[in-house]
This record gives C-alpha cells, structure tokens and sequence, in this order.
C-alpha cells in the first residue's frame, strides 16, 4: 500500500510540473520554441500547442498582433541599430477563452538573436533565455487580458533584416491542452535604417531646433515660429520621463535647458504646443 502511494504521489507531482510548464512559457519550462520560426520543433513546438490543428477547439479565429513602437508610440517597420522600441503583442479569441499566452522571438538572417529584450511592461509575462543565447518574450502565468509588453532595444549596425515571429494561445484553464486553441503563427520583417537615431528624428522640419545635439546636459531649444507656451518633456529610451517644465518662448528666441544630473546616453525631447507635437533625440555625453 505504502509502495502504490507513492507511485501514485509521484504521478501527480509529475503532471503538477506539465501543467506549471504549459501554463508558464514554453522558452522558460523546456526551451521550447513555439513561434512558428525555424527554431521551432514542428508546427508548434513538438506539438504542444493545446490543440493547434487538433479540431478540438471551443475558441474561434484566435489571432495574435505584433506592434514595434518607438519612443513617440509610432508604429516601426525598419529599426535604427542600437535603439530602444516598445514591443507589444496582442492575443484576441472568439468564444470565452479564461486566458491567454503568448510566445515571440527576434531572428537574424541566420536565425540567431537579434538585438536585446531588455525588460517587461506587463504583468504575466517574462523574458525567457534559452541556452543558446536567444530570448523569447512569453507569458509566465495565464493572462486574463491578452496583452504582452516588453522593451526590445535592436541589433548593432550591419545586422540587417530581422524577423519578429509570434504565436498566441487562447486557454480554457481546464489543467490540459484539450479545448484550447493557438493562433496561426505571425512574422513581420524589420529592415535596418541606414539613419542613426538622431539623425532620423532630428530630420524632418519643425518648428523648433535644439543645438547642440550632443551636449554635456546644457542645450538650447530655439523657437523658429510665433511666441507662444510650450511643454517641454525628456525621456530616457526605456519611455522613462527623467525632466519636464512649461515655459513662453518669443518669436526667434532661445531657451537653456540643464539636464547635467542625466546619464551619457540618448534621450527624447518632446516640445508640445497648442497645435502639435514634436519629438527630437539628444545625446548626453
């Protein structure tokens, strides 16, 4: 009797840990890639895909969205080398799933990492490091919303194309893969700017110009149009608003700013007036 309960103690301790797996991100329980890249292991990462292809959904047309934001919240579809982007994802479902999942990687031409996820903005998910170096952002608990976000900043000059690929997961909670669904798998090509950063934000015409654009933390913002009231807020590359202030400029004149506390880095600028917004990148040095 002592020797049947034991085997049957360990049975349930062993389902126990497939559940916590398949509940807590397939990169994080088993390395397993089920984004649909060529890392994957077949369709869906050795078929656990709670009934992808099964016919044993009970959810229909899941889909999964795939956005690069960059600091301004503009959707990308090229990235600047070295820049910091807002990733997100977004998992939807017909039906009443009780969660969703999500698994997603960044590829090089030779399907190695790409670039850096450097950290999560939403709660149930986490970035998950398999041992050959690449990161999957993935959910580490079922999430009742759908929506993953996360900061990716991009790889070095010379990289070239990426591919962001992506699969999401509407669940039933039910303890088994039986009745749950994932969506098709998403891929979204991201070619590499020949701009650096400031160069691309500081090249479009605007109304404002700030000089000098590296600094030491002490730069000017000159008013090229009508006098007027302005805000003036500065964030790091992670979205992190470090300094703001609200000030009347007149026609043709300048205003100091000194930032000397902030970190040698790159930061945006944004200048709001009644009318519109503008956003420039600096360089702390």
């Amino acid at each position: 009797m002592k020797v049947y309960f034991l085997h049957t103690l360990a049975l349930f301790l062993f389902i126990g840990l497939i559940l916590q797996s398949a509940s807590s991100g397939r990169a994080a329980n088993g390395e397993m890639d089920a984004t649909g890249s060529p890392l994957g292991q077949g369709d869906c990462g050795n078929g656990y895909c709670h009934g992808a292809g099964g016919g044993n959904a009970t959810f229909t047309n899941p889909t999964v969205s795939v956005q690069i934001k960059d600091i301004s919240g503009t959707v990308i579809t090229s990235y600047i080398p070295d820049s910091v982007y807002t990733f997100e994802l977004t998992v939807t479902s017909g039906g009443s799933p009780a969660g969703f999942g999500v698994q997603s990687v960044v590829l090089d031409s030779l399907n190695n990492r790409a670039g850096d996820l450097i950290s999560v903005t939403t709660p149930n998910t986490q970035i998950s490091t398999v041992s050959s170096g690449v990161q999957y952002l993935e959910q580490n608990s079922i999430s009742t919303s759908g929506f993953f976000s996360g900061t990716w900043k991009a790889p070095s000059s010379g990289t070239g194309n990426v591919m962001v690929y992506a699969r999401g997961l509407a669940v039933n909670n039910s303890g088994n893969y039986t009745g749950d669904q994932a969506t098709p798998s998403v891929q979204i090509i991201l070619a590499e700017s020949t701009l650096t950063s400031i160069e691309k934000v500081n090249s479009v015409e605007a109304t404002f110009e700030i000089f000098p654009i590296p600094n030491d933390g002490t730069f000017y913002i000159a008013n090229k149009g009508m006098s007027e009231d302005i805000s003036i807020r500065i964030f790091d590359m992670l979205g992190i608003e470090v300094y703001s202030e609200s000030v009347f400029i007149e026609k043709a004149n300048q205003h100091r700013i000194h930032v000397h506390g902030l970190l040698k880095g790159v930061y945006s600028v944004q200048i709001k007036r009644f009318d519109s917004l503008e956003s420039k990148l600096i360089q702390i040095k």
